[in-house]
């Protein structure tokens, strides 16, 4: 649930600009949906595949014969894939259910990290996206 309310929260910007030219709530729940199961199903997958691989090894080191259940692997799969649907849910309506005026008001992580590296680096202004006038520039507006 924490990755995908971060992946919400960073793409805020975005939801906010596909809601403001027409697209659906439904859509955007959807969308976040799909991302989550997406996820998780591969996470799983790729879960079973590694114990498949581990008990293989061992019951080669050991010497011992290991039974590997499909079903339990489909099982394990499709369950976590449910875990994925329920816990991206509230990430997914929370999206659908942004205001596009704030979402696009909203800064993204651009600009902060620009003005971080100015201040670090000592960027001129020309390079930020700072639009404020300044007196090195002779009041001219800069937007990059």
């Amino acid at each position: 649930m924490n990755i995908m309310l971060v992946s919400v929260t960073e793409r805020t910007r975005e939801i906010g600009l596909k809601i403001a030219i027409g697209a659906r709530k439904s859509r955007i729940l959807w969308q976040f949906l799909t991302e989550a199961a997406v996820l998780t199903s591969l996470g799983g997958l790729l879960g079973v595949l590694c114990g498949i691989g581990l008990a293989e090894m061992l019951s080669h080191v050991m010497g011992t014969a290991v039974a590997i259940s499909a079903p339990a692997c489909i099982v394990a799969v499709a369950f976590s894939m449910v875990i994925g649907i329920v816990f991206g849910l509230v990430p997914a309506v929370k999206a659908s259910r942004l205001n596009p005026i704030e979402a696009l008001r909203r800064e993204g992580k651009h600009p902060k990290s620009l003005r971080r590296l100015r201040r670090t680096f000592s960027f001129p202004q020309a390079l930020s996206l700072d639009t404020r006038p300044s007196s090195r520039y002779n009041g001219e507006k800069y937007a990059f």
